[in-house]
Parts: C-alpha cells; structure tokens; sequence
C-alpha cells in the first residue's frame, strides 16, 4: 500500500511539473511573438543568425530552433518596416531581452557539441573543405563517412530516379560552411575548458556582431548554393503555428524534422539560416530519400550491397596496414564447390582469427534494423557450417573481370583459424531508437559510423582486435547508451586501462559523447598539420610527421608509400617516388633524394618564390624514380625517354593534369655513390640547381640570381649522406624491438597498488624513513609476483625469444650510436649530444630490465605451459622496469646518496618523489658526457691512458689469465667474436636474432674462423664453461656462503653471475646465445682490462697484482699528462711538488703531501693547484657511495681526497708570495694572486659534476684541462 501510494505521489509530481513546464513554454511563446513585434524581420534576421554563430551559445540547439520557428511562423507584415537594431547596443538590448524569454529545455539541453570554428575538415570528391565538427548530433564526422558508403555511392542511381545528387548537395554545404568559416572572423577564441552549461546564452562581442552583419549585408545569390537553396528555403510565415505545440515541436526535435531549412528568403535574398544543422539535416534528409525510393533504386541497383561492402574495404584498406587483408570475400563449400550466398565487404587475419565485416542494407527505423538482422543471421548461421570445413576456405571477388576464385590460408594456419562476424548496421537516420539483437546471430554488431570512426584511427587490425576485447569486458562500464566510439574513446584515452588503482569500483559509467571528443581531438590534431591543398590519395589514408620547419612526411597508412610536402609562396609542392615498385635500397635512395628537394627548396625559398610558377600555381607535383623500374613496369613506360646513362639523373617537366610537375629518372649506382662518399654539398648544391632551373624554365622566369645564391653552400658538410657501417654483430637489421608501453606501464602500477592495499599503506606522503620500509616490503612482494609470472611460462620455447628482443634492444642502441658519431661528417637539424644522451639513457633503462628478466628465467628454467610473445614480455618488462625503481629508491635512502621519498595515492598508486631538480640535473650531466664522447668538447688527445706498452700488457695478461683462470684473455676476446659473427663463419646457419648450437659445433666453428693458432678443446671448454650463466650460482655473492633471497641487482663488485658476463645459456647439450649480448661481454673484459680493471670482485692473486700494477700506471699517465697540458701555458711548473722541501727556512708543514701538479699564470696572476685522480666508475648505487665516500670523506673526522685537496688550497691562500719565492717564480709584491684549484679526473662521476656540497674547486676531465687553463682571465682588483 505505501509502495502504490508513493507511486502515485511521484505521478502526481510528474504531472504537477507538466503542466508548469507547458504554462513557462506557452508563455514564452505568447512573449516571443510580442517581442519580435517591435523589430524588423531584417533586425530578427540578422541578430538570430549572430547569436547561433556565436560559440559560446553552442549548446543552445532547442532554444535556437525555437526561436527560428517562431519567427519564421510570423505574417511578414506584422513586423516593423524600419530597423530599429542600427548599433551594437541595440543588438545587445534585443538579444539580453531575447534570452530572457526564453523557456528552460532542462530536459533537451543535455548535450554540449564541440566548440570548433574550422579547425575541422572534411575531404570530400577530391577537395578538403572547412567545416563545422559541433553538431546537434555526436559524431558527425563518421555520418559522413556512412553518408558516402550509402548515398554517393549510387551518385549516378540517383539523378537517374530523382534527378538529385547527394555528392553535389554535400559539396555545396562544405562549401557554404566554408565560406562562412572563412568569411566570419573574431568569434570567440577557446584556449581552455569553460565552465559553460548546456544551453547557455550570452551577448556576443561587437566585433563579432559587426562581422556577421557585414557578411549578410554583402550576400550574392550567384555566390550561394543554388541547389540547397532549391530545396531547403522557407519563406517567412511559412512555419504553421501548429507545429509550435509543445507536443509536436518536442517530438519534431527528438526525431531531428524540426526547421528543415538553411536559407530565408526575404525581399530576394537567401539567408543561410543555422550553418552548423547543416550537415546533419542532410544527412537526415537523404535518409528519408533513400527510405521512399529503396525499391527503385535496389532496382536499379541490383548489386548495391556489392558497391557498398566494396567502398567500405577501400575504406579499411587505405587505413589500417594489413598483410592477410581481403576485399569481398564469401565463405567457399568444398563440398558443393561454390562460394556462399553471402558477399562480405572483407575479411582479415588477427591473432589466428579470420574476421567477416558485413554491411546490412540501410535501415530508417527499429523495426526494419531488427528484420535486417533476422535475415543476416541467417546467412551468418550458414556460413559458419561452410567454415567449419577444414581448412577454412573463402573465394574472393574479383569486381574488375566479375569473377569469383578461391583463396585458401596455407594447411597449419586454416586449420587454427577461427571465424569471427562482424555486422554493421547502416542506418540513414539520427532519429533510431534502441532494438533488440536476435539471439540466434552470431557475431559482434556495431553500428557502420562507429566502425567507421574506428577504423579511422586504429593503427592496425592487432589493436581493433584488442578494443574488442575492452569492449565486451563488463568490468569497464559499458552503457546501453555508450557508442562503439563512445568505448573507443575511453580505450584509447585509458590506455585500454580504465582502473589503474588497487580499488575496484562497484560501478563504472563511460561519459556519452566521448568518442565524439576523442576523435575531435585527433582529428584536430590531424588537420592542424595536414597541407591545405590534396594532391592524390584521401588525406586520412596517410599519418602526418610534423618535420619542422613547414615541412611535412605524409606516410600511407595502408600501403608502402610516402609523400614529402612543403610551400614555396602559393605553391604547396609534394615530391613523392613509387615506394610500391621499388626495393629497399631504391627506396633508401629516394627518399634520399626527396629530402634533399624538400630540405634543399625549402631553405632557398626566398630566393625562388618569386617565379610565376609559385605565384600562379596552388599545387605541384616532383615525382623520382629510379630508372631501372621504369624498364620492368609497363605503368610508368612513358618515363622511359629520362634514361640518365651514365648521368647521376635527367628530368623533365610539363602540366600532367593540368599541374605544373617535374619528373626525374635517375641512376643508382651513382646516387648512393654520392651519398655514400660526398664530403661537401657539392651533389645535393647542383641536384636543387638543376631541379629550380626546370623550375624557371616552366614560365621563363629568369633563375641566375638564385642558382648564384644557392651554389655559394657548394663547400659546406652535406646535410644528407649514407653512413656505411661494418656490422657490429651477424644480427638481422629489422629485427623488432619490444619495450612496454603506457598500458603495460599502468598494469603494472596496478599491481603495486594492490600490493601496497595488501601491505596495509595508508594513502598519503611519507618520510625518508618510513619510506624505506615501505619500499622495501613492496620489493619482497612486486619480486614474488614477477616469480610467479615467470613459472608460467616454457624456458626452452620461450628463452630463444626473450634473447632476440634483448638483443634487439643492443642493436637499436648501437645502430643509432654509430649514426650520431657519423652525423659529425654532415650537417643535422637536432642537437647531438641531446640525441646521444637520450639513446644513451634508454638503452640503459632497457637493458637492465631485459638482463633482469633472462636472469630471472634461467633462475627458475620454468617448466610451465606458456611460451613468451611480445604482449607477455612487455608487461614483465614494465613490472620489472617499477622492480628497478623502487630498488633504487631504496638504496638512494639506504646509501643516503639522495633524499627520495613516497607518495601513495587514494587508489594506493604508489609514486617515488625525488627533489624537482633531478630530472633537469640528470638530463644536463648525460649531455655533458655525450658531447665528451662525440668529441664536440673536449680534446680526445688529451686524454690520459696507461704508460705501459699495450701488446706486452696483453701479453702479461694473458700468462695471469692462463694460470688463474685456465685460458687466456685473447681466446676468450676471439671466442666472444665469433660468437657474436656466427652466421659468417657458419654457412650452413641464416643471420639470426640468436644462435644455439652444441660444444662440438662451437668449437669446429670457432677454430676455422681463427685458423691459426688453434685453440686447444681443454681451454675451449674452460671459456665455455667460464661464458654459462648458471641457475646454482645465480644468487650468489662473493664472500657470503647463503644465496640471496632474489637476484642481487643492488650489487655489482661481487656479483660474477651477471648475464652481461654470462652470455651463454645451456639447455641439455645446447647452448643458446645472442650475437650482441656476446659482443657486449667482449667490449665490458676489453674495456675492464683496459681502464685496469675486472668486471668483478676477483679472489686470484695474480690477476690482483697485475690490475694494482696497472691502476699506478694509469695514475701516472695522468700526472704526466696534467704536466704536458700546462706546460702548454706556462714555464712555470712543477709536479709532485713537496713545498716544505723547496725552502726549509719558511718551516711550511711536512704533512700537506705533495701537490701533484702546481703552476703560476703569471700574466693572469692565476696559481693552479692541480690534484690528479683516478678512481673507478661506479656501477650500483653502493659503489656511488663508496666513491663519494673516496672523494668527499665519510664524516669529520674522514674527509676524503678532498680535505688534503683543501688544505693545500688554504696553504696557498695564506702563503703564496712565500711559496712563489720558494720556487724562484716571479711575483708582483703589490697585487692579488688568484688560488685556482682543479681536481683533474679521467672520467666525470656525478658526485664531481654535482658535488655534496658548495665548493670553488673545479673538478675537471683531463681532456678539458687545455681549454679551460686558455679561458681563464686575469683577475680583476
């Protein structure tokens, strides 16, 4: 009884608010008529088309239509004859009073289109055009889209049966929203989200309102669409009151056939009336054409299904990249040997499932959709027995000769294919409700704009696949009145990750309209890049690379191809080459020569813009080709007259549809010959000569000023060449590299959020302390976690793919290591060091986590069922890369080497703080070292090496190695090089991204490249042996008889089982290994040995020796190299100078030590007092602190280096005449000495560039010293 009571209160209200809302409505009917009493219709004309134009009035679609309707259902003669709005006042008076009026739609204003003003374009029968994005309807752009499948399909079908033509009409309302875009200027500006609510109204500004006026007053009707106005014109008073009823004017609305119109007309003139309706009115409009002519015109289009199936596959394929991708394919029944019924658009291979996409003929209304489904079905439920034959067995439709063949996936791929189905729905009106799916169909449905707007922006099928999984997963949120896009949209921007907390919401609830947003976004984004003019191809089949400048790649997203853009005065150039016909070298060589067009025309633009062919022209077209093609491929016979000989190119021009365009055939062999070996500009200088001269030749402009200008570049570096590189390892080049990204990133985060929610962390900040603990017991668990992950995989199936992606990882670093050094020879348009830098601190992110994981496998050589692929990897990658962080984290605080702290958030995302600077500071000290490596700073010469003799030092080495070890250094250097070349010594084996092999194949192998001396099998056994990273030592520490808990990656001196040490793998009697991993342990025993050092800890007494032995010589060579440097600037110099020796008179201490090198500038009145270190780089965060402790001390009482480095400086300020005289230099009695000291070191550490503490001493790298004595200036008084 309460519960029907209440139910009876609520339908009292209900009605109760009604009555009220009709009352408010009704009366601000009877008050807008009044109102417009007192204009002119000219005064209402004007000012209505003001207020809907202006952006921040977006949102108030009801109220404007409203506001039309009444207007426009008014007898023209009950207006004023004269204008009583002449002045920006008087408008802002009508439109205050107007919005007044006005009845709240709180039930309608419920939508807020975007806010745009043609930042949005639309291409479409080969022009781009402005237009209006905001809308009365979400997605707008992808109804255009299904409005070109369904309608300008059947262009020619149309005008045939009504005489009108859906390409034309569309192209006139792009072109009349153009116009006005173009024409209005001064709207309001966004800059930043507003707080605005859904039907808003506001005055808008004056300079607006002037220029709208201006643009009425000045209309033509020969500059206005003749055929839109044909059909979408009213004439005032032409609107029956009756359709102001609120029933009817509401439904009208809801169904979008309120104010079919876009032009008034009043005393002979055609207003446009609400420009942004536009494109959804006719899209609405043929809808209903379609509805009323669908028999006839599937009459007169028996195969329409076909043409539209087959514009949706060009639809995809100039999209989405595909190599299993096929056009109008049906299922083929071996059994009957003919193909099915059914003729889908297209069919594509992903993730071993073969997917059907069927487009449903167009449907106006529920009932029909549901119908068409039924039938669909149906069809499906047939197909699916057909594929269930095996293998699998489609036919493809081949619409240029109408013959049908079949196509079958080979024997092991058809026989795990899947099929999937896929039904878009083609509705052809905005007013669909919702509809049931019938049970009985089996596929995905999505609605044809949706999947259109999809497939404009996936990368590739991999990812529309992955979406779907999003899609169907209940858990992120879907609502029946969420779009296809709608949940696009939230993948895309989530990162496919919506919950990244530990918190797991109860309910979840996408935003409606969020696809519209994204794809608003993206396609800002796009246009805002994209040239203004089109050559060939839609502009949306190609991504845009923004390359500075003004210049533009325009890159096929379906296909091999690649246009370059620029703009020389009102000539938008594309230069562009037949990627398609050519291999890889040729299209290396092209694209070359593309870019030094576009790099070469771009920079002497100045000089060239003013011939008539950039000045009369809106395109141009330079198209290259390697000749060679030109002779196997009918398609481009007529080129076969630019046949260069023994030229380096010949070109041509002439006007190939009606463009001015410039064609060059050119030689290969003498084109990479120039690329290869140029050392000046010479080439690329007499290339963009040659190409501006056919230029000028086009309308006889008068070029020699400018080739004069252009020819005076000739002596300067090349700004394109080809490096030559030797290969550093027998590794394929294109190999891909697999690193995580944002979503495994997040997934990640997630699983550290549990972790922390497990661990009972309270969200909020922490202090150092209480940081440390917390870290530490997420670090027990992320490790157990990771543990688990790995278990489940295969180590034999899994570990050859986990070495191939690492080693990737060291080609990609080597690669562009070797491109920055080469870069020197040329001249670039970024920063070297900046570029090396970043390589550089990649590569060692990466590295780590990799080494990490492939320790981690061979610790466990799990026996699971899983084998590991690039999906699997990344997300261990991304676990392991957040392992490493909180891991530093926690030896930053136990080390005390940097405060760091933590954040926990709400959701328990943990967050490491470090202070602001450290970002800034890192990123400074990796380009400081950078421009030391390159040689950009710095002089190489300088810098200090061992004194000892190289080849007798190996020598020694070896005989230690032999005696310690078992077998000598050489070998072991010579096994590693083979190793990581095998595929050049083994003939039998194919260059691989890793190698496995057994003990009897290495060795034959190893022994033929080296050919003399052999290496005998008992020392050959030791290395292999010495190479094997071993699962029992694994966790072992040297000097601990316990293993560690987990790997100890916070150790580095003791720890010998590293894999970058250990390269080889052992399964049974094989051994796995990757060619770049097993140079990279060759560079680290070459490089160690080097720099008179051991990768670890050794225990052997001899090596010992011998590295304490070398160590004194390197120490000595940077004394006798800090000796020759100033000796450059002055005579007055002494090394290892005993002060208290020199004069025993002054009684100076005995225990200051020695100054390893002190001098007097005496021109600068400058003393150098120059320490010389060498210490050993840090490689872990404990060896950090270790080497600040050297430096800098312990604590008060143990200051390190640096207190004796001071105390000599201190000595020096109070003593110097004295010390001077000691030394019989000259000194000036009457004038200050400057005390200059320099801690001079081989390598930069972080704690000598960022000190602990302030300090005037000047640490410095030897190879710096020359200059920085050369800029020091005499100090002032």
């Amino acid at each position: 009884m309460e519960e029907q009571g209440f139910e009876k209160m609520f339908a009292e209200h209900q009605e109760e608010l009604q009555m009220k809302f009709e009352e408010e409505y009704n009366n601000s009917l009877a008050q807008l008529k009044t109102f417009y009493f007192k204009y002119s219709a000219e005064d209402i004309l004007y000012s209505l088309f003001t207020i809907s134009l202006w952006i921040k009035n977006i949102s108030g679609q009801v109220k404007l239509q409203l506001a039309y309707m009444v207007f426009s259902s008014i007898n023209l003669q009950k207006f004023q004859k004269e204008n009583k709005i002449n002045t920006y006042e008087d408008f802002a008076k009508f439109t205050d009073e107007l919005i007044k009026i006005f009845p709240n739609f709180y039930m309608l204003e419920d939508y807020f289109p975007e806010m745009d003003w043609g930042e949005i374009k639309y291409f479409h029968n080969k022009k781009i055009y402005k237009m209006f994005y905001g809308n009365n309807f979400d997605g707008i752009y992808e109804y255009l889209e299904a409005y070109n499948i369904i309608h300008c399909t059947i262009d020619d079908t149309y005008k045939k049966i009504i005489k009108r033509s859906p390409v034309e009409e569309l192209e006139q309302v792009l072109e009349m929203q153009e116009y006005i875009i173009d024409v209005i200027k001064d709207n309001f500006i966004i800059t930043e989200p507003l707080d605005i609510v859904p039907g808003y109204f506001e005055i808008p500004s004056e300079i607006f309102w002037e220029n709208c006026v201006t643009f009425y007053k000045s209309l033509q009707n020969e500059r206005l669409p003749n055929i839109l106005i044909s059909y979408f014109t009213l004439r005032i008073g032409d609107i029956p009151s009756d359709s102001l009823d609120l029933d009817v004017f509401l439904n009208d609305f809801h169904e979008d056939k309120n104010y079919r119109f876009m032009f008034i007309e009043l005393g002979g003139t055609y207003f446009p009336i609400l420009p942004r309706r536009y494109l959804s009115l006719i899209i609405e409009v043929w809808g209903e054409i379609f509805q009323k002519n669908k028999t006839e015109i599937l009459g007169n289009e028996p195969t329409y299904s076909i043409l539209i199936n087959k514009r949706l596959s060009s639809y995809i394929k100039n999209r989405v990249p595909s190599k299993n991708f096929f056009e109008l394919v049906s299922p083929f029944d071996k059994n009957k040997h003919s193909p099915s019924e059914s003729v889908y658009s297209c069919s594509f291979i992903v993730r071993n499932e073969l997917f059907f996409i069927y487009i449903v003929n167009p449907s106006y209304g529920e009932t029909e959709i549901v119908s068409n489904l039924k039938e669909v079905s149906e069809k499906i439920k047939n197909d699916k027995k057909i594929l269930n034959q095996v293998p699998i067995t489609v036919s493809i439709l081949d619409s240029g000769r109408g013959k049908v063949i079949g196509f079958e996936p080979n024997d092991a791929q058809a026989t795990s294919l899947t099929p999937k189905f896929m039904v878009l729905i083609s509705r052809i009106s905005f007013s669909l409700g919702t509809f049931d799916i019938p049970e009985e169909l089996f596929g995905s449905v999505m609605l044809l704009e949706d999947f259109l707007g999809i497939t404009d922006e996936i990368e590739d099928f991999e990812e529309f696949r992955d979406f779907l999984d999003f899609m169907y997963d209940e858990r992120n949120g879907r609502h029946p009145l969420n779009t296809a896009l709608d949940m696009y949209g939230a993948y895309k921007d989530s990162n496919s990750l919506i919950v990244t907390g530990a918190i797991e919401p109860t309910f979840i609830s996408i935003e409606s309209g969020w696809g519209s947003e994204y794809r608003y976004k993206k396609l800002k984004e796009f246009w805002s890049n994209y040239p203004s003019k089109n050559l060939f191809n839609h502009p949306r089949s190609y991504k845009v690379e923004d390359l500075g400048r003004g210049l533009i790649r325009l890159i096929s997203r379906g296909i091999k191809n690649s246009l370059l853009f620029l703009k020389v005065n009102n000539t938008n150039i594309f230069i562009n080459a037949p990627f398609i016909m050519m291999n890889m070298e040729e299209d290396r060589a092209s694209d070359l020569l593309m870019q030094t067009l576009q790099d070469g025309l771009s920079m002497y633009k100045d000089s060239i813009s003013s011939f008539q062919l950039f000045q009369h022209n809106e395109l141009m077209h330079i198209f290259i080709f390697p000749y060679r093609i030109s002779l196997i491929n009918d398609n481009l016979k007529h080129l076969r007259h630019l046949n260069p000989g023994d030229n380096i190119y010949k070109m041509d021009y002439g006007f190939p549809n009606g463009i001015p365009a410039i064609r060059i055939g050119y030689n290969y062999d003498k084109v990479m010959e120039m690329f290869k070996y140029s050392i000046d500009r010479r080439f690329e200088i007499e290339f963009i000569c040659e190409v501006v001269e056919f230029a000028s030749q086009i309308y006889n402009d008068n070029c020699k000023e400018a080739i004069n200008l252009i020819r005076k570049d000739t002596t300067n570096l090349p700004r394109f060449k080809i490096n030559v590189f030797d290969k550093l390892a027998a590794f394929p080049e294109r190999e891909e590299v697999v690193i995580p990204e944002t979503y495994d990133f997040k997934v990640a985060k997630k699983v550290i959020a549990k972790t922390a929610m497990k661990n009972d962390v309270k969200p909020g900040k922490y202090s150092i302390g209480e940081s440390k603990e917390i870290l530490n017991k997420l670090k027990t668990d992320i490790v157990d976690h990771i543990n688990i992950e790995i278990k489940k995989f295969n180590f034999k199936d899994s570990i050859g793919f986990l070495i191939a992606k690492t080693d990737a990882v060291n080609h990609k670093y080597e690669f562009r290591k070797l491109t920055y050094e080469e870069s020197l020879k040329h001249e670039v348009d970024y920063s070297r060091e900046e570029k090396y830098a970043e390589n550089h601190s990649e590569y060692l992110k990466n590295s780590r986590n990799f080494r990490y994981l492939i320790e981690k496998f061979v610790q466990f050589s799990p026996n699971g069922s899983e084998i590991l692929n690039r999906e699997s990897l990344k997300v261990l990658l991304a676990l392991v890369d957040w392992l490493h962080v909180i891991q530093i984290a926690s030896d930053m605080i136990h080390y005390t080497v940097m405060p760091a702290g933590i954040t926990v958030r709400n959701d328990f995302q943990v967050d490491v703080d470090y202070s602001d600077d450290i970002d800034s500071k890192e990123k400074d000290y990796g380009e400081e070292e950078a421009a030391l490596e390159l040689e950009i700073k710095g002089n190489p010469n300088d810098r200090a090496d061992s004194t000892r003799d190289a080849i007798s030092f190996l020598d020694k080495f070896d005989e230690v190695y032999i005696n310690d070890l078992g077998f000598g250094l050489r070998n072991l250097s010579t096994c590693l090089a083979v190793l990581s070349h095998w595929a050049e010594y083994d003939k039998e084996t194919k260059e691989a991204a890793y190698y496995k092999a057994n003990f009897s194949k290495l060795y034959e192998i190893t022994n033929k490249a080296i050919l003399n001396p052999v290496i005998s099998k008992a020392e050959y056994k030791k290395i292999i042996d010495f190479l094997i990273l071993k699962p029992e030592e694994i966790l072992n520490i040297i000097g601990k008889t316990e293993p560690c808990p987990d790997l100890p990656i916070w150790e580095h001196n003791k720890r010998p089982m590293r894999y970058n040490l250990k390269p080889l793998i052992k399964i049974n009697d094989e051994y796995f290994w990757g060619p770049y991993s097993t140079r990279k342990t060759q560079e680290i025993w070459i490089a160690n040995t080097s720099n008179a050092m051991f990768p670890y800890d050794i225990q052997t007494e001899n090596i010992k020796n011998l590295l304490d032995e070398e160590r004194k010589n390197i120490s000595k060579a940077l004394n006798i190299r800090a000796e020759e440097i100033i000796n450059r600037h002055t005579k007055f110099m002494r090394s290892n100078c005993e002060i208290h020796k020199t004069d025993k008179t002054n009684n100076y201490p005995t225990d200051l030590g020695d100054f390893d090198v002190l001098a007097l500038l005496n021109d600068k009145r400058i003393i150098l007092n120059v320490e010389c270190k060498n210490h050993e780089p840090p490689f872990c965060l404990k060896d950090s602190r270790r080497l600040r402790d050297r430096l800098f001390g312990r604590n008060d009482k143990d200051k390190g280096d640096f207190a004796k480095v001071i105390r000599r400086e201190e000595f020096l300020q109070e003593n110097y005449k004295d010390a001077l005289k000691s030394l019989k230099w000259p000194v000036y009695e009457s004038e200050p000495y400057k005390i200059v000291t320099i801690f001079l070191i081989r390598r930069n550490y972080w704690w000598t560039i960022y000190p602990p503490f302030d300090t005037d001493v000047t640490f410095l790298r030897v190879d710096l010293l020359d200059e920085f004595v050369k800029n020091l200036k005499l100090i002032s008084i």
